[in-house]
């Protein structure tokens, strides 16, 4: 049976990262991925998405001071020589 189509296009997993775990920690996540009946992507996936809402507040901060950094910086070089 193929999976539903998701309406919110913005919801689907698309980017793909490496992660390199010991053989206990792969084991660990495995189980405890087929005791919730999920992939190990979607135990791991699932994870990651409730750290990142449970932090919105702290990315959204951390995201506008990097934005005011970056306006902050002045690119323009003083070319007299005195």
């Amino acid at each position: 049976m193929a999976r539903p189509r998701k309406d919110d296009r913005t919801q689907i997993r698309s980017e793909r990262i490496s992660l390199i775990v010991t053989p206990a920690i792969l084991a660990g996540a495995s189980t405890l991925a087929a005791i919730k009946g999920v992939s190990v992507n979607d135990f791991l996936a699932t994870l990651i998405e409730s750290i990142v809402k449970k932090n919105a507040t702290v990315i959204e901060e951390f995201d506008e001071a990097r934005r005011r950094a970056s306006a902050a910086v002045r690119l323009d070089v003083d070319t007299d020589t005195d």
